[in-house]
């Protein structure tokens, strides 16, 4: 099935989440409500987004989830990004590496050292443009 410039806008990021397989359906469930929690609020952080303290102590419960791999949460964005770059053809993919550093927080001391004294860690993101400019999604991010 080939989707066209208008289905892509119209259809969700959290929808992309319900074919991941993280070995029970209460993380996929949980996956895609933090995912609409993101779409509705994209520039806030979870304590922010969270509607209750049972919201967001469910979304920390999600990340420290050891049964929780990042190449499952990942893998259904990833292949609907690749099915539309496919339906598109001809695509460019933009690289960016950002560094973020942590000068002053008292959390930073677990961060990787960066250069001098500086902490914090390098955040590698790709995003993939078609001929009509619409957003494709991320194709990979490296920490």
């Amino acid at each position: 099935m080939h989707e066209t410039d208008a289905e892509v806008a119209l259809s969700s990021l959290s929808e992309e989440f319900h074919s991941a397989e993280l070995g029970d359906a209460r993380r996929t469930r949980r996956l895609v409500e933090m995912a609409q929690m993101a779409e509705k609020a994209p520039g806030l952080s979870f304590p922010k987004m969270a509607r209750s303290e049972a919201e967001l102590e469910a979304v920390y419960r999600f990340f420290g989830n050891d049964e929780v791999e990042w190449e499952g949460v990942f893998a259904p964005h990833r292949e609907r990004t690749v099915q539309r770059c496919h339906d598109k053809g001809e695509v460019l993919v933009l690289h960016d590496t950002t560094q973020f550093r942590f000068d002053t927080e008292e959390n930073a001391r677990e961060l990787g050292l960066l250069t001098g004294s500086a902490r914090g860690f390098f955040g590698h993101f790709s995003l993939r443009r078609g001929q009509r400019e619409l957003p494709g999604g991320a194709r990979r991010r490296g920490l």
